[in-house]
């Protein structure tokens, strides 16, 4: 329940909800680092399976040396609408929420210029192109209206286990327990001097109604600025340096209401937090794609990590209401905490992506991607973090897959794609993220347009706090790690337009 709390929240960007109390583990550098090859309808209804067909602007994310496949200028653009809906189960209790919003998923054009000659290059493009790389929009509600326990017991342990000292000298954080100090939400009037109790602990009496809101907005977005070559039709070759950013807002309110006046004295409280982060990094890419004969297209790529510089703000609030009277005759109490204003350098991790593609001249083509996510390469500065960066060296990997299906129909096409995403050090036993696809498009000289329906599917669990209190046999209370645990279930349902243009 530390300072490190701001970097947790930043990681919880397209992956697994975690725990407030927490300070930055190994997990949630993983979620931080997470891509997906978002961009062009075209790229995204084959599964972005396109690291060894390139002549599409998404390709340039996943192998620079696509862009070399290009024979004429090119300009694109991109909207998609997402919506992701979020349903959370816990205690048998389910909840669904939604958030929908528009983005652009790709902008930029691509500028060939054709050699005069006859062998050796043929073909020297330069592209800038804006993709995105992930989407952190969504909107969570976890219901329980007849809870067995409550945030507070958690505040109650961590004030009562911060050694033995008088009440006066103990370090309560002034972002949680000590924030329900403040606001009365703990006292010590009922085990007498030495001990914090909550309204909860007179007789251990619950049943009150539970909710929790999170409200998510941002994603992470990158400008690649690429140069790719073109040898012979047979070997492509490109590298891009690439300018990535993300944005983060969460806001979160945890709120118990006794709505049939169990508990004693405490009529509902809110506890709430609030973080803005944003950062902006650098990364490079090389690639190369090679056409040994003419429906064999072969692909391999190295991306360096993003070398992120983060500025965060973070702050809590407690907002309480009573059934008797507080000093000057009020009812409510309100406190916030102090902003925390941080700056973190991160270090995302290597990847390597094999691909290749097999082309039935006007029939159609099938593509795959193999992505290898080095996650021991991670790095987060910060001197309470260097023991997690140390436990990582050990060798985490996580493996990807991408396919995907291209039919031709004349000028128009079908497409199909899949995307499996591994957990590290799993390879393919546990899969975090699956996608869906499936589009159609138009290709004419001079213009084109392309649709795409994607669907992502994944599962995490939120902890809302660790601690649960009983009263012990002597009267005074004991604590129980139980971590009070919903599972998330996330349907992102992904529609994406493309119109393009050749010059």
């Amino acid at each position: 329940m530390k300072k490190l709390s701001i970097i947790i929240l930043l990681s919880i960007a397209f992956a697994e909800f975690v725990a407030e109390a927490q300070n930055i583990q190994f997990p949630d550098m993983i979620r931080f680092s997470q891509t997906f090859p978002w961009g062009t309808a075209r790229s995204m209804g084959m599964g972005g399976a396109f690291g060894a067909l390139g002549a599409d602007q998404s390709s340039i994310s996943t192998n620079p040396a696509g862009i070399g496949v290009f024979r004429s200028s090119d300009f694109s653009f991109t909207l998609s609408l997402a919506d992701n809906n979020s349903n959370s189960t816990y205690e048998g209790h389910q909840t669904t929420d939604f958030s929908a919003k528009l983005k652009v998923e790709n902008f930029g054009a691509v500028f060939t210029k054709k050699t005069k000659r006859e062998h050796g290059l043929l073909y020297a493009n330069f592209g800038i192109t804006y993709n995105r790389l992930n989407d952190f929009n969504r909107n969570v509600i976890i219901k329980n209206p007849n809870a067995s326990s409550s945030l507070l017991d958690e505040f109650d342990y961590y004030a009562n286990n911060q050694g033995d000292g008088a009440l006066a000298t103990r370090d309560l954080s002034s972002f949680y327990e000590g924030l329900a100090w403040d606001s009365y939400l703990l006292d010590t009037m009922l085990y007498g001097p030495g001990w914090y109790h909550s309204d909860f602990s007179d007789s251990h009496t619950y049943g009150q109604n539970m909710v929790k809101k999170l409200n998510i907005r941002g994603g992470i977005g990158q400008w690649d600025f690429a140069y790719g070559m073109n040898f012979n039709n047979m070997l492509y070759m490109g590298l891009s340096i690439g300018i990535q950013n993300f944005d983060y807002t969460q806001t979160s309110s945890h709120t118990e209401t006794d709505v049939n006046g169990n508990i004693p004295n405490l009529q509902s409280f809110t506890f709430s937090e609030y973080l803005n982060a944003s950062g902006y990094g650098g990364n490079f890419k090389i690639g190369v794609i090679v056409k040994p004969v003419s429906f064999i297209r072969l692909g391999a790529a190295i991306h360096s990590p993003t070398f992120y510089a983060i500025t965060s703000d973070f702050h809590t609030s407690a907002d309480a209401y009573y059934d008797i009277a507080l000093a000057g005759d009020n009812y409510d109490s309100y406190n916030e905490s102090d902003y925390i204003y941080d700056k973190n350098t991160f270090i995302t991790p290597w990847k390597y992506i094999e691909s290749v593609a097999f082309q039935f001249k006007q029939f159609g083509l099938l593509s795959l991607d193999f992505e290898t996510v080095d996650y021991s390469s991670m790095k987060l500065s910060g001197d309470e973090i260097y023991s997690q960066n140390d436990s990582i060296k050990g060798g985490y990997a996580a493996n990807n897959l991408r396919l995907g299906a291209e039919g031709k129909i004349g000028p128009f096409a079908l497409r199909a794609g899949l995307g499996l995403y591994g957990s590290p050090n799993n390879g393919f036993s546990k899969i975090n993220y699956k996608t869906y696809s499936a589009g159609i498009g138009f290709r004419g000289k001079k213009f084109y347009w392309d649709l795409a329906y994607v669907l992502l599917k994944y599962s995490n669990n939120y902890t809302l706090y660790q601690y649960t209190e009983q009263q012990g046999g002597n009267g005074l209370p004991t604590w129980t790690n139980s971590p009070q645990i919903a599972k998330i279930d996330n349907n992102v349902n992904r529609f994406v337009a493309t119109i393009g243009f050749r010059f």
